[in-house]
């Protein structure tokens, strides 16, 4: 997903084309991809599935971006919910109608967990505020990267509490992908240095006298 949160950001201009990047990132999206091949109960429908939805996601987060960082456009993480949570609301309706709904009309002796429902809509909101926040703080695809490493502590954690089993395929993939995590953060830690650079110089050059004075 990184390598197409990438193509998409060049094509909508919001990342421009780096061999370096794009190398990296090619590195993380094998990592990611053997890992998945490697997983036990592999599934091609559901496979094509994912890649349909990687498509989608990435058009999503880079036109956030653009929502969040576009000239003349004052957005915030709180506004930016307020207008894309009622398209959101709509459009799951849909599907809720004809697949959900149905099974609820039936079971009619169903306990409703309030509390779990109130504990999820909370939890969703935390989540949509701070994706809004690290888009609009840093880019589209820093937060896909940051999603990878999410993704393999979440394995890490599967493994540890229940037991899940683990191909050497797939852990070899997710150390593959960790190191291309890893490089991308080196690379922008530079791109930072590389562009505050600039700026300290012009602060020093700021600082000095316009009209230097002779010795006597």
């Amino acid at each position: 997903m990184p390598v197409t949160v990438f193509l998409t950001g060049m094509l909508l201009g919001t990342e421009r084309y780096s061999f370096r990047y794009f190398a990296n990132l090619m590195v993380v999206a094998i990592g990611v991809g053997a890992a998945s091949y490697g997983e036990i109960h592999f599934n091609l429908l559901g496979f094509l599935v994912q890649m349909g939805s990687i498509a989608t996601e990435s058009f999503r987060l880079v036109l956030i971006q653009l929502l969040l960082q576009a000239r003349g456009i004052k957005l915030n993480p709180v506004t930016t919910l307020y207008f894309i949570a009622p398209a959101c609301f709509v459009f799951l309706c849909i599907p809720f109608a004809f697949i959900e709904a149905p099974k609820l009309v039936v079971l009619t002796n169903m306990e409703v967990p309030y509390a779990w429902i109130a504990f999820s809509c909370v939890a969703a909101l935390a989540l949509n505020m701070s994706v809004f926040l690290l888009i609009g703080r840093s880019s589209a695809l820093t937060m896909n990267i940051a999603g990878v490493l999410k993704d393999c502590l979440l394995i890490a954690l599967s493994v540890l509490m229940y037991g899940s089993s683990v191909t050497s395929l797939q852990l070899a993939g997710y150390a593959v992908a960790l190191v291309g995590v890893t490089y991308y953060n080196i690379l922008k830690i530079q791109q930072t240095s590389a562009s505050l650079q600039p700026q300290s110089n012009g602060a020093d050059l700021e600082q000095q006298p316009l009209v230097q004075e002779g010795k006597s």
